[in-house]
């Protein structure tokens, strides 16, 4: 999982160096997005690229900004599975989630638009394998990340029960006469046994003026 993490980490890396460089050379980035639309059959996607080419720093800030929030909750997920703290795992979790769905919905208009622009049907059936296994080995990964929580809340528990189970065990061996009693209850065992003693006065005429008091229990 770890090496997942690093792996994606990479890929944020390298899209914010892209988006930095795109951010401080905002004329070259407008004249290559010109040449796409004016070059390729962009019907899916030609409107979205000339909302950024209009505004290009701000969707190059907000996608750095969205790129570091992504590795920010890589290295808490990370942190939490070496710690074994699940809270600080949920993060990458949701974060993950909604990038698997971006990069699917990336990943069919890609498609589309290279249907629209090449007659190559070998290229297209490679590019729709290459994206289908690419999809389904990044699901498979996040199934595998979003287990990680329940997987060590599963073992803290378990790890609990043994413990409980070896405590009864060394109470049982040093008080073999009560192998299911336990301290509080012992002492509660007592309470009932002499709730029934009551005392009993016996006059004794040979000794004048002197009570003689003494126990006797209903029980026996």
């Amino acid at each position: 999982m770890a090496l997942t993490n690093e792996i994606f980490q990479s890929h944020a890396l390298a899209a914010i160096v892209v988006l930095s460089i795109a951010h401080n050379e905002p004329d070259q980035t407008r004249d290559q997005i010109s040449i796409w639309i004016k070059d390729m059959n962009l019907i899916y996607v030609k409107d979205y690229l000339i909302s950024i080419q209009t505004n290009l720093e701000k969707h190059t800030s907000y996608s750095i900004a969205l790129l570091t929030i992504y590795i920010a909750t890589c290295l808490l997920y990370m942190y939490g599975s070496y710690t074994l703290k699940t809270s600080v795992m949920v993060p990458y979790i949701v974060c993950e989630l909604v990038r698997l769905v971006v990069c699917a919905a990336l990943l069919v208009t890609w498609l589309l638009v290279l249907k629209q622009n090449t007659m190559d049907i070998g290229l297209l059936i490679a590019a729709s394998v290459v994206v289908g296994f690419g999809l389904l080995g990044q699901s498979y990964l996040w199934i595998c990340n979003a287990n990680l929580p329940i997987v060590i809340n599963e073992t803290e528990r378990e790890e609990k029960l043994a413990t409980i189970r070896k405590l009864e065990k060394m109470l049982e061996s040093v008080r073999p006469g009560y192998p299911n009693l336990s301290m509080d209850d012992e002492y509660n065992e007592r309470y009932r046994s002499n709730l029934f003693v009551v005392p009993r006065t016996k006059y004794n005429p040979g000794i004048t003026g002197v009570d003689i008091r003494y126990t006797s229990s209903f029980l026996h």
